[in-house]
Protein backbone atom coordinates (compact mmCIF):
# COMPACT_ATOMS: atom_id res chain seq x y z
CA UNK A 1 0.00 0.00 0.00
CA UNK A 2 1.25 3.44 -1.09
CA UNK A 3 1.72 5.86 1.64
CA UNK A 4 0.08 9.34 0.04
CA UNK A 5 -2.56 10.53 2.16
CA UNK A 6 -4.47 13.19 0.01
CA UNK A 7 -5.42 13.78 -3.79
CA UNK A 8 -6.36 16.49 -5.14
CA UNK A 9 -9.74 16.26 -7.62
CA UNK A 10 -10.39 18.74 -10.01
CA UNK A 11 -14.32 18.80 -10.31
CA UNK A 12 -15.15 21.38 -13.11
CA UNK A 13 -13.06 23.48 -15.66
CA UNK A 14 -16.11 26.32 -14.97
CA UNK A 15 -15.06 29.29 -13.12
CA UNK A 16 -17.23 32.69 -12.45
CA UNK A 17 -13.95 34.27 -11.93
CA UNK A 18 -10.98 35.02 -14.94
CA UNK A 19 -8.20 35.70 -12.56
CA UNK A 20 -5.13 37.19 -13.89
CA UNK A 21 -3.09 34.01 -11.92
CA UNK A 22 -4.65 31.71 -13.33
CA UNK A 23 -2.77 28.15 -13.30
CA UNK A 24 -4.99 25.78 -14.91
CA UNK A 25 -3.77 24.22 -17.98
CA UNK A 26 -7.28 24.42 -19.58
CA UNK A 27 -8.10 27.84 -19.31
CA UNK A 28 -8.03 28.58 -23.16
CA UNK A 29 -9.79 25.48 -23.91
CA UNK A 30 -13.97 25.37 -24.68
CA UNK A 31 -15.24 24.40 -21.39
CA UNK A 32 -17.07 21.60 -22.91
CA UNK A 33 -14.72 20.29 -24.51
CA UNK A 34 -12.47 20.06 -21.70
CA UNK A 35 -15.46 18.37 -20.12
CA UNK A 36 -16.52 17.31 -16.10
CA UNK A 37 -16.52 14.02 -14.28
CA UNK A 38 -19.92 13.25 -12.75
CA UNK A 39 -20.20 12.65 -9.07
CA UNK A 40 -20.04 8.70 -9.85
CA UNK A 41 -17.00 9.02 -11.91
CA UNK A 42 -15.19 11.16 -9.06
CA UNK A 43 -15.80 8.32 -6.69
CA UNK A 44 -14.69 5.85 -8.97
CA UNK A 45 -11.54 7.24 -10.00
CA UNK A 46 -11.27 8.19 -5.77
CA UNK A 47 -11.82 4.24 -4.71
CA UNK A 48 -9.21 3.41 -7.83
CA UNK A 49 -6.30 5.37 -6.00
CA UNK A 50 -7.33 4.05 -2.58
CA UNK A 51 -7.22 0.37 -3.53
CA UNK A 52 -3.39 1.48 -3.82
CA UNK A 53 -2.74 4.06 -1.56
CA UNK A 54 -3.77 5.31 2.23
CA UNK A 55 -5.93 7.97 1.32
CA UNK A 56 -7.12 10.48 4.26
CA UNK A 57 -8.11 14.16 2.62
CA UNK A 58 -9.32 14.71 -0.93
CA UNK A 59 -8.93 18.03 -1.86
CA UNK A 60 -11.94 19.37 -4.49
CA UNK A 61 -10.63 21.94 -7.00
CA UNK A 62 -11.72 23.30 -10.14
CA UNK A 63 -12.07 25.97 -11.68
CA UNK A 64 -14.70 26.91 -8.86
CA UNK A 65 -15.96 23.51 -7.14
CA UNK A 66 -18.94 25.26 -6.11
CA UNK A 67 -20.50 25.29 -9.13
CA UNK A 68 -21.53 22.28 -9.04
CA UNK A 69 -25.01 22.12 -7.95
CA UNK A 70 -24.01 18.40 -6.73
CA UNK A 71 -20.67 19.18 -4.50
CA UNK A 72 -22.82 18.19 -1.11
CA UNK A 73 -23.57 14.76 -2.38
CA UNK A 74 -19.51 14.62 -3.87
CA UNK A 75 -18.44 15.36 -0.24
CA UNK A 76 -21.04 12.94 1.81
CA UNK A 77 -19.87 10.16 -0.43
CA UNK A 78 -16.03 11.49 0.04
CA UNK A 79 -16.78 11.46 3.63
CA UNK A 80 -18.79 8.00 3.62
CA UNK A 81 -15.56 6.50 2.32
CA UNK A 82 -14.18 7.90 5.63
CA UNK A 83 -12.02 10.47 3.95
CA UNK A 84 -12.16 14.44 5.30
CA UNK A 85 -12.36 16.76 2.53
CA UNK A 86 -10.62 20.53 2.06
CA UNK A 87 -11.78 22.43 -0.58
CA UNK A 88 -10.39 25.47 -3.10
CA UNK A 89 -12.90 27.86 -3.59
CA UNK A 90 -12.65 32.11 -4.62
CA UNK A 91 -15.70 31.51 -2.27
CA UNK A 92 -18.04 33.94 -4.26
CA UNK A 93 -20.92 31.29 -4.46
CA UNK A 94 -20.89 30.40 -0.73
CA UNK A 95 -24.30 31.40 0.48
CA UNK A 96 -25.73 31.01 4.37
CA UNK A 97 -27.53 27.67 3.58
CA UNK A 98 -24.22 26.43 1.91
CA UNK A 99 -22.03 27.58 4.82
CA UNK A 100 -24.05 25.60 7.30
CA UNK A 101 -24.39 22.94 5.28
CA UNK A 102 -20.70 22.02 5.13
CA UNK A 103 -20.76 22.34 9.15
CA UNK A 104 -22.68 19.19 9.09
CA UNK A 105 -19.85 17.24 7.28
CA UNK A 106 -16.16 16.30 7.92
CA UNK A 107 -14.39 19.23 6.46
CA UNK A 108 -10.65 20.00 6.90
CA UNK A 109 -10.86 23.62 5.95
CA UNK A 110 -12.27 25.48 3.11
CA UNK A 111 -9.34 27.74 1.60
CA UNK A 112 -9.74 31.27 -0.30
CA UNK A 113 -7.79 33.37 -1.60
CA UNK A 114 -6.85 37.29 -1.30
CA UNK A 115 -4.86 38.95 -3.38
CA UNK A 116 -4.79 42.27 -1.75
CA UNK A 117 -6.54 43.87 1.51
CA UNK A 118 -9.26 45.48 -0.50
CA UNK A 119 -11.50 46.06 -3.51
CA UNK A 120 -8.57 47.91 -5.41
CA UNK A 121 -5.95 45.36 -4.96
CA UNK A 122 -7.87 42.10 -5.36
CA UNK A 123 -10.19 43.47 -7.96
CA UNK A 124 -7.35 44.04 -10.04
CA UNK A 125 -5.67 40.21 -10.06
CA UNK A 126 -9.33 38.45 -9.95
CA UNK A 127 -12.29 41.02 -11.17
CA UNK A 128 -14.83 43.46 -10.35
CA UNK A 129 -16.58 42.41 -7.21
CA UNK A 130 -14.45 39.64 -6.64
CA UNK A 131 -13.25 40.83 -3.02
CA UNK A 132 -16.46 41.34 -1.53
CA UNK A 133 -17.63 37.83 -2.61
CA UNK A 134 -14.36 36.44 -1.10
CA UNK A 135 -14.76 38.19 2.20
CA UNK A 136 -18.10 37.90 2.70
CA UNK A 137 -17.67 34.20 2.49
CA UNK A 138 -15.21 34.00 4.88
CA UNK A 139 -16.93 35.84 7.27
CA UNK A 140 -20.05 33.10 6.61
CA UNK A 141 -17.86 30.10 6.52
CA UNK A 142 -16.56 31.18 10.08
CA UNK A 143 -19.55 32.08 11.70
CA UNK A 144 -20.81 28.78 10.83
CA UNK A 145 -17.97 27.28 12.45
CA UNK A 146 -16.38 26.09 9.22
CA UNK A 147 -12.46 26.13 9.30
CA UNK A 148 -11.21 28.40 6.56
CA UNK A 149 -7.71 29.01 5.46
CA UNK A 150 -6.04 32.47 4.13
CA UNK A 151 -3.75 32.47 0.96
CA UNK A 152 -2.14 35.15 -0.10
CA UNK A 153 -1.40 35.66 -3.59
CA UNK A 154 2.29 37.69 -3.89
CA UNK A 155 2.85 39.55 -6.91
CA UNK A 156 4.29 42.38 -8.20
CA UNK A 157 1.35 44.13 -7.65
CA UNK A 158 0.40 42.94 -4.52
CA UNK A 159 3.97 42.21 -2.57
CA UNK A 160 4.10 45.75 -0.39
CA UNK A 161 0.35 44.54 1.19
CA UNK A 162 0.90 40.98 2.33
CA UNK A 163 1.33 42.67 5.80
CA UNK A 164 -2.43 44.21 5.41
CA UNK A 165 -4.26 41.43 3.64
CA UNK A 166 -2.80 38.97 6.37
CA UNK A 167 -4.61 41.34 8.97
CA UNK A 168 -7.43 41.69 6.27
CA UNK A 169 -8.15 37.65 6.71
CA UNK A 170 -8.14 38.15 10.76
CA UNK A 171 -11.04 40.48 10.31
CA UNK A 172 -13.16 38.31 8.19
CA UNK A 173 -12.34 35.36 10.44
CA UNK A 174 -9.57 34.01 9.41
CA UNK A 175 -7.13 32.69 12.42
CA UNK A 176 -5.32 29.72 10.93
CA UNK A 177 -4.50 27.91 7.84
CA UNK A 178 -2.31 30.89 6.38
CA UNK A 179 -0.73 30.46 3.33
CA UNK A 180 1.99 32.33 1.11
CA UNK A 181 2.06 32.10 -2.10
CA UNK A 182 3.86 33.66 -4.91
CA UNK A 183 2.43 33.89 -7.90
CA UNK A 184 3.51 31.00 -9.82
CA UNK A 185 3.59 31.23 -13.85
CA UNK A 186 2.05 28.22 -14.95
CA UNK A 187 -1.15 27.90 -16.92
CA UNK A 188 -2.73 31.44 -18.15
CA UNK A 189 -0.49 32.96 -15.81
CA UNK A 190 2.59 32.12 -18.06
CA UNK A 191 0.99 34.73 -20.41
CA UNK A 192 1.42 37.48 -17.46
CA UNK A 193 5.46 36.97 -16.16
CA UNK A 194 6.10 40.59 -17.74
CA UNK A 195 3.34 42.60 -15.19
CA UNK A 196 2.70 39.83 -12.48
CA UNK A 197 6.53 38.11 -11.11
CA UNK A 198 7.74 39.65 -8.53
CA UNK A 199 11.81 40.27 -8.07
CA UNK A 200 13.75 38.29 -5.29
CA UNK A 201 13.71 41.72 -3.22
CA UNK A 202 10.03 41.79 -3.28
CA UNK A 203 9.29 38.55 -2.21
CA UNK A 204 12.16 39.36 0.70
CA UNK A 205 9.34 42.53 1.39
CA UNK A 206 6.49 40.35 1.41
CA UNK A 207 8.28 37.58 3.56
CA UNK A 208 9.56 40.41 6.01
CA UNK A 209 5.53 41.46 6.68
CA UNK A 210 4.54 37.87 6.75
CA UNK A 211 6.82 37.37 9.62
CA UNK A 212 5.85 40.10 11.12
CA UNK A 213 2.43 39.25 11.04
CA UNK A 214 3.05 35.75 12.25
CA UNK A 215 5.01 37.41 15.60
CA UNK A 216 2.33 39.77 16.21
CA UNK A 217 -0.48 37.13 16.22
CA UNK A 218 1.35 34.09 17.62
CA UNK A 219 1.03 32.02 14.55
CA UNK A 220 2.85 30.52 11.53
CA UNK A 221 2.90 30.62 7.60
CA UNK A 222 3.50 28.36 4.89
CA UNK A 223 5.30 28.89 2.08
CA UNK A 224 3.58 26.71 0.00
CA UNK A 225 5.04 27.84 -3.69
CA UNK A 226 8.81 26.69 -3.57
CA UNK A 227 11.28 29.04 -3.98
CA UNK A 228 14.79 28.14 -4.14
CA UNK A 229 16.85 27.69 -1.11
CA UNK A 230 19.56 30.13 -2.86
CA UNK A 231 16.48 33.11 -3.40
CA UNK A 232 15.76 33.47 0.52
CA UNK A 233 17.51 32.99 3.68
CA UNK A 234 14.93 30.98 4.95
CA UNK A 235 16.61 31.47 8.84
CA UNK A 236 15.69 34.84 8.46
CA UNK A 237 11.68 34.41 8.75
CA UNK A 238 11.68 31.72 12.03
CA UNK A 239 7.51 31.91 11.65
CA UNK A 240 7.06 30.69 8.07
CA UNK A 241 7.26 27.00 6.95
CA UNK A 242 8.93 26.38 3.28
CA UNK A 243 8.28 23.84 1.22
CA UNK A 244 10.07 22.66 -1.74
CA UNK A 245 8.77 20.89 -4.88
CA UNK A 246 7.00 17.71 -3.53
CA UNK A 247 5.61 16.71 -7.17
CA UNK A 248 6.71 12.74 -7.99
CA UNK A 249 8.36 12.27 -3.97
CA UNK A 250 6.74 10.29 -1.36
CA UNK A 251 4.93 13.51 0.29
CA UNK A 252 3.08 14.28 -3.20
CA UNK A 253 0.22 15.28 -3.95
CA UNK A 254 -1.50 13.62 -7.24
CA UNK A 255 -3.96 15.98 -9.12
CA UNK A 256 -6.90 14.04 -11.06
CA UNK A 257 -7.95 16.25 -13.54
CA UNK A 258 -11.39 16.85 -14.88
CA UNK A 259 -10.78 14.40 -17.86
CA UNK A 260 -9.54 11.54 -15.28
CA UNK A 261 -5.79 12.34 -15.76
CA UNK A 262 -3.35 11.73 -13.07
CA UNK A 263 -0.70 14.95 -12.59
CA UNK A 264 2.17 15.09 -10.55
CA UNK A 265 0.54 17.94 -9.10
CA UNK A 266 -2.10 20.72 -10.40
CA UNK A 267 0.16 22.79 -12.08
CA UNK A 268 1.62 20.49 -14.05
CA UNK A 269 1.23 21.18 -17.93
CA UNK A 270 1.23 17.13 -19.15
CA UNK A 271 -0.90 14.53 -17.06
CA UNK A 272 1.17 11.23 -16.53
CA UNK A 273 -1.52 9.36 -18.03
CA UNK A 274 -4.94 8.37 -17.53
CA UNK A 275 -6.61 6.83 -14.12
CA UNK A 276 -9.34 4.90 -16.33
CA UNK A 277 -6.69 3.19 -17.86
CA UNK A 278 -4.18 2.41 -15.45
CA UNK A 279 -3.68 1.98 -11.57
CA UNK A 280 -2.98 4.53 -9.28
CA UNK A 281 0.06 2.24 -8.63
CA UNK A 282 1.35 2.09 -12.28
CA UNK A 283 1.24 5.74 -13.02
CA UNK A 284 3.38 7.13 -9.76
CA UNK A 285 5.92 4.19 -10.95
CA UNK A 286 5.88 5.90 -14.87
CA UNK A 287 9.33 6.85 -16.12
CA UNK A 288 7.66 10.33 -16.30
CA UNK A 289 7.71 10.64 -12.52
CA UNK A 290 11.58 9.53 -12.35
CA UNK A 291 12.32 11.89 -15.17
CA UNK A 292 10.82 14.68 -13.13
CA UNK A 293 12.68 14.21 -9.77
CA UNK A 294 15.59 13.90 -11.53
CA UNK A 295 15.51 16.62 -14.11
CA UNK A 296 17.77 18.82 -11.83
CA UNK A 297 18.47 22.39 -13.92
CA UNK A 298 22.08 22.26 -15.16
CA UNK A 299 22.55 25.79 -13.65
CA UNK A 300 21.93 23.85 -10.03
CA UNK A 301 23.65 20.83 -10.37
CA UNK A 302 26.67 22.10 -8.07
CA UNK A 303 23.96 23.13 -5.30
CA UNK A 304 23.66 21.21 -2.66
CA UNK A 305 20.23 21.55 -1.73
CA UNK A 306 19.68 20.33 -5.51
CA UNK A 307 17.94 17.07 -4.82
CA UNK A 308 15.23 18.36 -2.91
CA UNK A 309 14.71 21.68 -4.25
CA UNK A 310 14.90 20.99 -8.22
CA UNK A 311 15.80 24.29 -8.76
CA UNK A 312 11.75 25.62 -7.61
CA UNK A 313 8.77 24.73 -9.61
CA UNK A 314 9.42 22.61 -12.32
CA UNK A 315 5.94 22.60 -13.58
CA UNK A 316 6.58 26.62 -13.71
CA UNK A 317 9.60 26.16 -15.95
CA UNK A 318 7.99 23.74 -18.60
CA UNK A 319 5.42 26.31 -19.03
CA UNK A 320 7.74 29.36 -19.26
CA UNK A 321 10.59 27.51 -21.32
CA UNK A 322 9.39 24.27 -22.44
CA UNK A 323 11.07 21.87 -20.14
CA UNK A 324 11.06 20.85 -16.65
CA UNK A 325 14.65 20.63 -16.33
CA UNK A 326 14.99 24.45 -16.64
CA UNK A 327 15.35 26.54 -13.55
CA UNK A 328 12.43 28.25 -12.46
CA UNK A 329 11.21 31.57 -14.07
CA UNK A 330 11.49 33.07 -10.63
CA UNK A 331 15.03 32.65 -10.66
CA UNK A 332 15.54 32.70 -13.64
CA UNK A 333 14.94 36.12 -14.07
CA UNK A 334 17.92 36.61 -12.43
CA UNK A 335 20.35 34.61 -13.73
CA UNK A 336 19.27 33.66 -17.27
CA UNK A 337 21.03 36.32 -19.85
CA UNK A 338 18.40 35.64 -22.10
CA UNK A 339 15.26 35.33 -20.26
CA UNK A 340 13.63 38.17 -22.06
CA UNK A 341 13.48 36.50 -24.85
CA UNK A 342 13.17 32.75 -23.58
CA UNK A 343 10.04 34.04 -21.52
CA UNK A 344 8.41 35.60 -24.37
CA UNK A 345 8.16 39.08 -22.47
CA UNK A 346 9.44 41.31 -25.61
CA UNK A 347 6.69 39.99 -27.32
CA UNK A 348 4.09 40.95 -24.23
CA UNK A 349 5.23 44.34 -24.41
CA UNK A 350 5.11 44.49 -27.81
CA UNK A 351 1.38 43.27 -27.35
CA UNK A 352 0.77 46.10 -24.90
Amino acid sequence: MLDFSSIWVELTPRCNQRCVYCYNAWRGEPEAAVGELTADQVCTLIDKVRTDAKLSVVTLSGGEPFLRPDILNIIDRVNARGLSVSIISNGSLVSEEMARGLTTRDIHYVQVTLAGPDAGTHDAHCGSGSFEGTTRAARRLTDAGVDVGGSFLCTSRSFDRTGATLERMRTVGIRHHYAFNRINPSGHAAERVADLMPTRSQVLVALGQAEAFAVAHDTELHCTMPIPHCMVDEAQFPHISFGQCSAGSGSAEYAIDARGNLKLCPLQQHPIGSLWKHSFADLVKDEAVSRFRQGVPEFCRECPHAEGCLGGCGAAAEWAFGSASEVDPFLAQHVMADFPDRAGLKDEAKKG
